[in-house]
Formats: structure tokens, sequence, C-alpha cells
């Protein structure tokens, strides 16, 4: 039985799994009102909210679970990468749990957790592709066992800092994951928030910006506006949203330009909010499909899936572009059920279990020492990839 302790972002989420994967408990405390009220997320107020929550969060969490802490077996704790105030209170707080009810302490890796979070609900073997999308990050990711994807994967490691070294020592994956994707400037998730403010579509609370920007496309017509696949001249796996993002404001100016009233229509908002989709979307697709084809031309065996997960992975008119990738490649693509394609505390248990089964609780265990976190961790080795 493990607890998972994330505090990266703006949400205080816990949670307890057992070994037989089942979801004990799980709590996320969202901070979604205060972001409304600041503009966004401000790193010192969450933290607080953190410090704040954090007592409470994790009471709740043994109580729906039924459980005390002498049958916790472990804390699982993100280490990285995120916000440094917000990372720090979490750690303490994980420790300050850990040494009063004598268990031992895991550090994770916080995109690590969401890659794998999928083999929580059933067998993914290795080796497969991990697509990730979320506000923060774009990333396609390869794993496999670790003794195998050296000899395939022979580029030489990136210039690190001796913090980053360390980090990386202390982590210790059971898996040899590279990243043959990359997004080149706004992730998917941030550039579907900015485009949903472009076109004033009301969120609140209860729906963030991409959210309300799916909501908004189902009435509209996906090809009203012509917007340019990006990148479809450039031989690689890499992502951008840049440009496409330029061309929605220069729309949205152009229509508020030629109206009397400076405000776009609810259909000309549908319009422009399905057209994004559409060609975002294929953009993803594109890059999935090159990234299977030049991971099962290069490894010793095929990949056996296409794993995605992170905020928008949730998104059901991206699942439908990846499912017909999936379906050209005869390859099944998997996806956390909703609740568990967002930050939650259930991924962070499940890599400290996955991670005690693999490597032993000895090897992964946390030294009593002063904690120290990681804004930016990236998660395996970096190649450039040049595929047709």
């Amino acid at each position: 039985m493990v607890m998972g302790i994330d505090t990266s972002c703006d949400d205080t989420c816990v949670a307890i799994v057992d070994h037989s994967r089942s979801v004990r408990a799980s709590v996320c405390e969202s901070q979604t009102a205060l972001n409304l009220q600041w503009g966004g997320v401000v790193p010192i107020l969450a933290s607080s909210e953190h410090e704040r929550l954090l007592p409470s969060a994790v009471a709740t969490c043994l109580d729906r679970a039924k459980l005390s802490w002498q049958q916790v077996d472990a804390i699982a704790v993100t280490q990285g990468p995120g916000l440094s105030p917000c990372l720090l209170k979490g750690m303490r707080y994980a420790r300050s749990c850990a040494r009063d009810h004598a268990l031992p302490l895991l550090h994770v890796h916080h995109l690590e957790a969401h890659a794998l979070v999928a083999r929580m609900f059933g067998d993914v073997p290795a080796p497969f592709l991990t697509l990730l999308v979320s506000g923060g990050h774009c990333q396609l990711l390869l794993a496999q066992e670790r003794q195998s994807v050296e000899s395939v994967f022979d580029a030489p490691p990136s210039p690190r800092s001796s913090t980053a070294s360390s980090a990386l020592q202390l982590h210790r994956s059971h898996l040899q994951w590279t990243c043959i994707g990359n997004t080149l400037d706004d992730s998917l998730g941030e550039a579907l928030d900015k485009v949903s403010r472009m076109l004033d579509i009301p969120f609140g609370a209860h729906l963030h910006g991409g959210a309300a920007l799916e909501h908004a496309a189902i009435s509209g017509c996906d090809t009203a506006v012509p917007f340019s696949v990006p990148l479809t001249t450039i031989p690689s796996c890499n992502f951008s949203y840049s440009g496409l993002k330029s061309a929605v404001r220069r729309h949205v100016d152009q229509l508020k330009q030629s109206s009397s009233h400076q405000q776009l229509t609810p259909q000309q908002r549908a319009d422009i909010a399905a057209s994004f989709q559409r060609v975002s979307f294929k953009h993803v697709a594109q890059r999935v499909d090159r990234a299977i084809r030049y991971s099962n031309e290069l490894l010793p065996q095929p990949i056996n899936s296409v794993v995605v997960c992170g905020g928008v992975a949730s998104n059901l008119r991206l699942r439908a572009s990846l499912d017909a990738v999936g379906q050209r490649h005869s390859l099944p693509v998997l996806y956390p059920p909703p609740a568990f394609c967002v930050d939650n505390g259930a991924m962070i248990a499940w890599l400290g279990i996955e991670r005690i089964q693999s490597l032993g609780l000895l090897a992964v265990a946390a030294p009593d020492a002063k904690d120290e976190c990681f804004t930016r961790w990236p998660l395996g080795n970096q190649v450039a990839v040049s595929h047709k």
C-alpha cells in the first residue's frame, strides 16, 4: 500500500494505491477559484494553499480508504518537474509524515508518473510509445526495458549540471526513456487555453480553457477557417503551436475589426474553435504516425502500443484522431480514465509501486537528507529524429 502526494503545480493531490492496482482513495483539492481571482497560477500563493490543504487532504484520503498509517507501506512524492515552491511543500510534508510513521519515502518523476499511469489499469508491456499532452508538456517518449534500449539509441548524453545528475541518480527509473519529439514553443494544452482566451470563451472553476474550447467546438464547422498544419515540411517528431496560435489571433482581429460591436458572434467562436482543434490535432496525429514508423524501424522489436496521457488526453476529438493512427498501424491506443489524465496522487503512488517491484525498496528509497526539488527535469535521453 503506497500513498502518493503531488503538489507539482496548483492541485493538492493525495491517493493510496495497493499492489493489486486498486485505488483505495484519491483526493484532489483544486485551486481553480484562486487562479481565476489572480488570472493564473501564482507560485507563492499556490504553495501556501498546499501547506494549508495537505494535512486535511491526507487525513481525508486515509479516512476514505478506511486505513490507518500502520497499513501504509511507503510514501511516494513528486520531486519534479514543477513549480519549486509547490514541490517543496509536498516534499517536506511527505518527509514529515514518513518520519512520524517510520515509513520509507520515494521521490518520483512527475512526467514518468503520467506516462505509466495507464499500467495501473492493465498490462502495457514495453516497448511502447507515449504521447504526453498537457498544459505544460507536449512530448513523444519511447519506453523500453533498460537493458535493450541503450544499444539502439547511442546518442551522447546532454550536458547536465551536477545538480541534475544527482537527481537522475536519486530517481533511478526502472525503464529506459527516450524523448523523440518535443514542443519547440507552446505545449498543446497551453495553446488550447490561449486560443480559448482569444475567443473569449467563458470558463470557470469546473471548466478550464481547453475543456471550454472543446465544448464550444461541438457546434462549429471544423473547415470554416483554413488554418495550416504546422511543420508539414519538417521531417521530425517535434511539435509547434506558436504559428498556428498567431494565425488564430490574426483571424480573430480581422473579424472583430469588421464587426460593428468589435466582438465575435457565438457561431464565429464555435467555427474557430472547431477549426483550430481539427488542425492542431491533425498536427499531433502526423507526429505520432511518424514516431511509430521511426520507432519500429530502429528498435529490435516493434512497439506494442501507444499510450496517451496528460490533461489533453481526455479530449474526445484528439482521441478520435489518434485512434485512426493506431488503426493504420494495427496498434492499440491506450488512455487512462479522464480523472487520471490530469494531475493526481494515484499516478505518483503507482509509480512508487512499480519502482519498488522492479528495483527493490532499498534501491529507490530517498536518503534522509535535505529535500531538493527540480523545476526542469527531462525524462530520459533527448534524440533528434529525421524521418519522412
